[in-house]
């Protein structure tokens, strides 16, 4: 990884880092209208996703990737809804933040709480599956989290695609769209920064084969 690539990916993680204390401070109802945003602009933008979508297929097929694996690449009309949809299941759970997750009352009448809070910035590294770039932001979101992509250059363009509609969504509630950033563009080497990201990164979530998942747990310094 070259200085100038790890100094690009810091400057976005840096970004994620501040966009995440605020994130974290949205109540219950400002972060399920935020995620009702984000399924409103998947909706609006299924043209131009299913667009970008169709050059990654296109990509894919010439480089000789599986049916199976194209089929889960593939995002139409009805995926995108489906996407839209999942967004809004997520943003009607219980909210996880301040949850009281244990009580107790010591000697001399100190009561002590364990409360759940957010992480601050989760990162994922994952394979040629665009809804879990939605899924995983939705879930991020919901529990005051910003989140940080790697989701693989078979989805690159459609990844860039939904990615840009949930940082729209972002900004137009007033949130920072920082909250949502990718390392797509760094190949590799984003990987291999966010897997270095230690003071930025809270938690790296790995999804997908084996080989990958050993990797991370093997060189993740996170």
């Amino acid at each position: 990884m070259t200085t100038a690539v790890a100094s690009d990916v810091a400057e976005r993680l840096g970004a994620a880092k501040r966009a995440s204390r605020s994130i974290g401070l949205l109540d219950d109802a400002a972060k399920t209208l935020l995620l009702d945003g984000i399924a409103d602009a998947l909706i609006a933008d299924t043209a131009r996703i299913v667009t970008a979508n169709r050059d990654d297929l296109e990509r894919s097929e010439a480089d000789g990737i599986s049916a199976g694996l194209r089929d889960r690449l593939m995002l139409d009309e009805a995926r995108v809804a489906s996407l839209a949809r999942a967004v809004r299941d997520v943003a009607r759970l219980p909210d996880p933040v301040g949850r009281v997750l244990d009580e107790r009352e010591l000697p001399g009448g100190v009561r002590l709480q364990k409360v759940s809070v957010p992480f601050g910035v989760v990162a994922s590294i994952y394979e040629a599956r665009p809804n879990v770039t939605v899924d995983i932001t939705a879930l991020a979101l919901r529990s005051g989290n910003a989140v940080v992509l790697r989701g693989g250059s078979a989805a690159q363009s459609t990844n860039a695609a939904l990615i840009e509609a949930m940082r729209g969504a972002l900004q137009r509630a007033g949130v920072d769209p920082d909250g949502i950033q990718t390392v797509d563009d760094f190949g590799r080497d984003g990987a291999t920064a966010l897997m270095q990201g230690r003071g930025y990164i809270d938690v790296l979530v790995p999804r997908g084969s084996a080989g990958l998942i050993e990797t991370v747990v093997t060189e993740s310094q996170v």
